[in-house]
């Protein structure tokens, strides 16, 4: 069931060196988190390149008008 639980989300068993006292109820928490927080990097990362994407179609759209 663990391993499972592993397959499905972006966590490795690199992330339970960290806590190799937990039992296995433990490392679910917190296994649970970390793919929380991965998520949340890729979401930050999304929304970055959305942003530069949006500025540099404005800055075409300025150049555009500019050499109008």
């Amino acid at each position: 069931m663990f391993l499972e639980f592993m397959k499905r989300t972006s966590v490795t068993e690199k992330h339970l060196v960290i806590f190799p006292e937990a039992t296995s109820e433990t490392r679910y928490v917190l296994l649970a988190e970390v793919d929380e927080d991965i998520s949340m990097r890729k979401q930050r990362l999304f929304s970055l390149k959305s942003i530069r994407k949006e500025e540099r179609r404005r800055e075409q759209h300025l150049l555009f008008i500019i050499h109008l």
